[in-house]
């Protein structure tokens, strides 16, 4: 089975069950398109997604000024600089 057979399977399931899919050509734009979705005066809560890591979303989420919670470790760091 192709990747492309692979991904346009993926999204349709997930439309179905009304998810909103947008899919990237790039960890660039992925992160970018995340970026665009959340509200500069927004707070995200950040579980244990290894994938939100390995694009390197958090950083980019402090970066931006995001109000940032990760949830599930010993140590949560704000997007202020402050930990819990």
């Amino acid at each position: 089975m192709s990747e492309n057979s692979v991904l346009s399977r993926t999204r349709e399931a997930l439309e179905r069950n009304q998810f909103k899919v947008f899919v990237a050509s790039s960890r660039e734009d992925a992160v970018n398109k995340v970026l665009e979705l959340i509200p500069l005066d927004a707070n995200v809560g950040v579980g244990g997604s290894v994938t939100i890591r390995e694009l390197g979303l958090i950083e980019a989420l402090i970066r931006r000024g995001i109000g940032l919670f990760i949830i599930g470790c010993r140590i949560c760091r704000l997007a202020t600089g402050f930990l819990l």
